[in-house]
């Protein structure tokens, strides 16, 4: 697995926003995703899958 800390990225000026996805284990189906939307100046955090609440 590579540092994440060392790596820069580059964005076009067309680009709204991009996903990044975490995981506890690489095995699991479930995951949180940080959506960084810098056009709207903000952040979504959601857990997938999104299953409704009991």
């Amino acid at each position: 697995m590579n540092d994440l800390r060392d790596e820069t990225a580059i964005f076009d000026e067309r680009i709204r926003g991009f996903p990044v996805g975490v995981r506890a284990q690489e095995a699991d189906d479930e995951f949180c995703s940080f959506t960084f939307e810098w056009r709207k100046d903000r952040v979504i955090f959601e857990k997938h899958p999104n299953r409704p609440w009991p």
